[in-house]
């Protein structure tokens, strides 16, 4: 019992009914507590919330997940969806381990083998960590402070950027002064001089563009923050009590986030610069979204998935498959008329999102075609 009233406190769901705050009838007809009215005509009295309370509702959200990360392994109930359970931890990050070992041997030194030094240290300490502690924040943390922000910010201010950095820097740097992240054929004197990526791409080296210094600057914290946000959405989005706004199914789908975007599939690219976890988490969100279309039917969804995809596809060539295997989800199990809408709305974003992120092309489109199709062929 006190396991469950602890989570139910943790959770934002009602742990009975006797225990819902007395509601009124809202002006368009839907239920509003009478604390929470209160608090709205507080609000309005003032003009609106003031910044005091955004940070001290932050503030108390942490607060939140972090009491949430620190609870004992058998108090997380499984209806939150969170799929943690001590062994499965330990065995996570000790193959975790192995592997990121295994690069340090493999790769010759390098970007690849930097990482691989930090990752073996950070995934053993991580398992040790889970075997003694008593909730899952403690090996969560260590593997991504120490398996991903560690050696992004070791490479970032130690060592000479990666070339995809270095491309993503020069075309943010293009796109300010000239409208388009290509440089025309005439000036490709060199492979490093040449963008493959899509025009979306370069909105992770504006920051560095636009004069913020060191690890601010760098592609790679933008590229991680990015993937964290968007994996964090994906899981939300599948969250089994998410129309129930429920505190705990929150929490967990953000610890999912970090666990995912600090495993090696995505802390070794991020480390040294790869460019493909952004693409990775908007088609993982845009999954999400199909899968939670199919439990709702709304249509905003489609909209939604349709803009990931194309947002995702306005960045890399390598995620326009994924646009051909929704449609064919879509069509196999909701039909054409559906299929037609999300399709339109990736097409339709793609094409808004290259125009605006390269409105040069449109008088010049030459360099993109020589930059992303001929010097990939």
């Amino acid at each position: 019992m006190f396991v469950k009233r602890r989570d139910s406190a943790l959770s934002g769901c009602p742990a009975a009914p006797h225990r819902k705050q007395p509601s009124v009838a809202a002006p368009h007809g839907a239920p509003v507590s009478r604390g929470a009215q209160g608090a709205r005509g507080a609000n309005d009295a003032r003009g609106g919330p003031d910044g005091r309370a955004l940070v001290g509702g932050l503030a108390e959200q942490a607060v939140r997940l972090l009491r949430l990360g620190h609870m004992r392994w058998y108090a997380i109930r499984p209806e939150h969806g969170l799929g943690f359970d001590r062994r499965r931890m330990v065995i996570w990050y000790a193959a975790f381990a192995v592997y990121a070992g295994a690069v340090t041997i493999c790769s010759g030194g390098g970007a690849d083998g930097v990482w691989g030094v930090w990752a073996t240290i950070g995934y053993a300490l991580a398992a040790i960590v889970a075997t003694r502690s008593r909730g899952y924040a403690a090996p969560l943390l260590t593997a991504l402070v120490v398996a991903l922000l560690a050696p992004t910010a070791w490479l970032t201010l130690r060592a000479s950027g990666t070339a995809d950095v270095s491309v993503v820097v020069m075309s943010a740097h293009l796109l300010l002064r000239t409208g388009s992240p290509y440089l025309p054929a005439g000036r490709l004197a060199s492979w490093q001089l040449y963008n493959p990526y899509l025009p979306a791409m370069a909105l992770f080296g504006l920051p560095k563009a636009l004069g913020l210094p060191g690890l601010i600057g760098d592609p790679r914290l933008w590229l991680t923050l990015a993937s964290a946000v968007l994996l964090g959405a994906a899981f939300w989005m599948v969250a089994p009590r998410r129309n129930a706004r429920c505190g705990a199914c929150l929490g967990a789908a953000t610890w999912c986030a970090v666990f995912a975007v600090a495993s090696p599939v995505l802390a070794l690219p991020l480390a040294v610069g790869i460019t493909d976890p952004p693409v990775i988490a908007l088609l993982c969100f845009a999954l999400a979204c199909a899968a939670r279309y199919r439990m709702t039917g709304s249509p905003r969804l489609l909209l939604v998935a349709g803009l990931a995809v194309g947002f995702a596809c306005a960045m890399k060539f390598t995620a326009w498959p994924a646009l051909a295997v929704l449609a064919a989800l879509f069509a196999a199990r909701d039909g054409v008329r559906v299929t037609g809408r999300f399709v339109a709305a990736s097409i339709v974003t793609t094409g808004v999102m290259i125009a605006a992120c390269a409105p040069g092309l449109l008088g010049k489109p030459a360099g993109l075609l020589q930059n992303v199709v001929l010097y990939p062929l």
